[in-house]
């Protein structure tokens, strides 16, 4: 079976959906979040943790390791004066955001060999013989590929009539010209 660009591109979405990914924006976020708050003097702190007056409190988003939150904030915009994490959070952030670089760019490199390899053949033979290890990923027949990876396309016309299309009648007969 010849290997089609959807054929190619699903069977390396389905190669990297299985990979375990590592993400640490969640960490960085509560980490930085927690740590900012922290700093609060106590009579904020207290209004600001209570879930009925924090809306009183004024709050910018502010990055921290690549990261955007929302925290409390006297500073009016992007400015220098913003919030910043302890020396010692600010260690933890900056690994944190290390090792999610290096996850990432480990994700990048394995989809560029992956689909090198995948664009590189021109059939599934070819690509099965060349990542046995990857089989499975690939569809066993003609028919199961078609039913599977290639998108339908029934019902276009009544999809975008059914959106309102055409905005004016008027463009119902209209032709294109070069």
């Amino acid at each position: 079976m010849r290997l089609t660009n959807n054929l190619r591109e699903a069977f390396i979405r389905a190669v990297m959906d299985d990979l375990p990914l590592v993400d640490h924006k969640e960490e960085i976020r509560k980490l930085a979040y927690e740590d900012i708050v922290n700093q609060l003097p106590p009579a904020i702190a207290k209004i600001y943790n209570d879930k009925s007056t924090r809306d009183w409190i004024k709050t910018n988003y502010c990055s921290y390791g690549s990261v955007s939150i929302t925290v409390p904030s006297l500073c009016s915009g992007y400015t220098a004066d913003k919030p910043k994490p302890t020396p010692e959070a600010q260690i933890k952030v900056n690994a944190l955001k290390a090792a999610n670089d290096a996850a990432n760019s480990l994700v990048s490199e394995l989809r560029t060999k992956l689909h090198g390899a995948a664009y590189g053949c021109t059939t599934r033979k070819q690509l099965a013989e060349l990542l046995p290890e990857f089989d499975s990923y690939l569809p066993d027949d003609d028919t199961k590929a078609t039913k599977v990876n290639l998108p339908v396309a029934a019902n276009i016309f009544s999809d975008f009539v059914k959106a309102g299309w055409p905005k004016t009648k008027k463009h119902l007969n209209k032709q294109i010209t070069i």
